[in-house]
């Protein structure tokens, strides 16, 4: 809990420290093996959900979630789909409950998972903005300083039922001073400066201050150090010397702090990890944590090479010969899908501050959200084994921008796109040997989880004693798997490698204390086991591209030898047989579809 200076901070902290205890069992201890856990949304509404008058017994209410919501948040607003979805949100919140700051024992490769899932996260706003029109396309990487000025403002229209209080809004062009941050939270400010630098110098020396003895960081584990050491936990190296809790998290509370927590004791949506991903300015502090990443990736960590290396790209005797995705909707072309609006009613009895005690006949609050989704679609991945026998492919599949921007036909180098590329399915596929054909569908995505079912239903198939397969409930929202594209249609990147999943596939120890829980471990592993995947996680766009080494001559006729990284992604996948790209257009019909 974030240190408290008066009564109503007190109850902000008491209250999040309830909704950790009441979750926490569930996600990290796993106590209940075969039920489905509770929803944050449904459980703490408050957190998603803006204020309403309180309902007479006999009313019925549905709040209304959709873009006039913040109206009053300028231009951005246009991305409220995204920041303001409530299953993102919930998925954040219970990532980091997940993956907490305080654990009994360390967690496998927290750290890394720490800079996967917010690199991620950065690449799908960094292509919604572009859908929308908005620059700079990538947020622009925040590190906060005495007498920085935030430019953004942003009011989430939402209060904490429990204390009274409203998510304090932060007006634009707020300058961090002693005129908007109190004496604690300056403090923070300043310590904030020396523990960045201090981050800084380790980037530059290649090594890490552990207890006085330099520890180098050309090994690829000392991505978790770093994970660990920018959101700080009870395991991290030195939190003495490089910030406790933390540069990410610091940052993170001086945001929330600005104008002395004014009106007093409130605090802003980025003190709550339920409601930081709101507030455009949650994506320009992590490019920045995300900036420290790829320096610490681009210059302690070799390049993936074609053969050779500790994680080479080729798959001897494995080659993709095609690379398409086909639309569920009728009549529809290859490789083009399709988003639209939808909208859902769901049921928040149950929250905390509707009805805490189940009371029958209570007044019924439901949600009418609009939110993004899309066409399911299947992949189809045409595929040659010359191995001569049965082969356990691990396929990855990730999605990225085309274009530089709406207006141009502008290209993004290899290099500048492998940045935006954004995660979208991983999966192990059997390959017979000759030809195959795999199909995939996108429903099947070991990414997302579908909309969860409310707190009523899930009390009910308690009583009845049904235990049938559950979904773990941590994963990106499924409705928003694929980007919103524009009217016009927008043109992405379908990216597919397959590696060898006989080396890559990290068997579980031990059977899963979460029963019948299906996983989407590409963000939240899979509870009590290792990360099924052996390769650094983002590969194989986490680090540098190979470079070809091409003979020329200068003027005087003399040998030249000059090295090319790939021009773009054509000329990556060109030289690994194992992987395919193809040319997608994702078509935003501006139509809403009622559930």
């Amino acid at each position: 809990m974030f240190a408290a200076k008066d009564q109503v901070t007190v109850q902000n902290g008491v209250q999040q420290s309830r909704q950790k205890r009441q979750f926490a069992p569930w996600w990290q201890r796993q106590q209940f093996p075969q039920r489905q856990p509770p929803q944050p949304q449904q459980q703490f509404p408050q957190q998603f959900v803006q204020p309403q008058p309180q309902p007479s017994v006999s009313s019925q209410q549905c709040v209304t979630l959709d873009e006039t919501v913040g109206r009053d948040n300028g231009p951005d607003n246009a991305l409220w789909y995204f920041r303001e979805d409530i299953q993102l949100n919930a998925h954040h919140f219970v990532w980091h409950l997940i993956f907490p700051t305080s654990s009994g024992q360390p967690i496998s490769r927290r750290g890394e998972l720490f800079y996967m899932v917010h690199h991620d996260l950065l690449a799908r706003y960094s292509t919604e903005r572009l859908a929308n029109g908005l620059t700079p396309v990538e947020p622009a990487p925040l590190f906060l300083d005495w007498n920085s000025v935030l430019a953004e403002g942003y009011n989430p229209h939402l209060t904490d039922a429990i204390s009274s209080q409203f998510w304090a809004p932060r007006p634009a062009n707020v300058q961090l001073n002693a005129n908007t941050l109190n004496r604690d939270v300056g403090t923070r400010l300043q310590n904030l400066a020396t523990y960045r630098q201090r981050i800084v110098d380790l980037l530059t020396t290649g090594s890490v201050n552990v207890n006085g003895r330099f520890v180098p960081l050309s090994n690829a584990d000392n991505i978790n150090i770093l994970g660990d050491m920018f959101e700080a936990s009870v395991f991290s190296i030195n939190p003495t010397y490089y910030g406790q809790p933390g540069l990410h998290n610091d940052g993170h509370f001086v945001i929330a702090s600005i104008l002395g927590n004014f009106p007093a004791g409130s605090l802003g949506v980025m003190a709550h990890s339920a409601t930081a991903m709101r507030d455009m300015i949650f994506y320009r502090i992590h490019k920045g944590v995300d900036n420290l990443f790829s320096a610490y990736k681009n210059t302690f960590l070799p390049p993936y090479v074609l053969s050779t290396g500790d994680y080479p790209l080729i798959f001897d005797g494995v080659r993709i010969n095609s690379v398409a995705v086909q639309s569920a909707a009728a009549q529809s072309s290859p490789n083009r899908l399709g988003t639209f609006w939808n909208r859902r009613q769901f049921n928040l009895q149950g929250g905390l501050d509707f009805n805490p005690n189940n009371v029958n006949g209570a007044p019924t609050i439901s949600v009418c959200a609009k939110h993004l989704d899309h066409e399911e679609f299947t992949y189809q991945i045409q595929v040659d084994n010359n191995r001569n026998r049965v082969t356990n492919g691990f396929v990855r599949i990730f999605m990225a921008p085309r274009y530089k921007s709406l207006a141009s036909q502008e290209r993004y180098t290899f290099n500048e796109q492998r940045g935006l590329f954004f995660t979208m399915d991983s999966f192990i596929q059997p390959l017979q040997p000759g030809a195959n054909m795999i199909t995939r569908r996108s429903i099947d995505s070991t990414l997302t989880v579908p909309w969860q079912s409310s707190v009523q239903q899930l009390r009910q198939d308690v009583i009845n004693g049904r235990t049938g397969a559950v979904n773990c409930e941590c994963g990106f929202p499924h409705h928003l798997l694929l980007p919103k594209g524009t009217e016009e249609g927008m043109a992405f990147d379908l990216f597919v490698m397959i590696t060898n999943a006989d080396t890559d596939f990290v068997q579980g120890t031990s059977q899963s204390q979460f029963g019948q829980c299906i996983p989407s471990h590409i963000h939240c592993g899979i509870l009590g086991q290792p990360y099924p995947d052996a390769k650094p996680l983002g590969y194989p766009f986490d680090r540098r591209p190979f470079i070809t080494q091409v003979q020329t001559q200068d003027a005087n006729g003399n040998p030249v030898v000059t090295n090319i990284p790939p021009s773009n992604l054509e000329s990556y996948v060109a030289a690994v047989p194992n992987m395919g790209t193809s040319q997608v257009i994702i078509t935003h019909r501006n139509i809403q579809i009622v559930q």
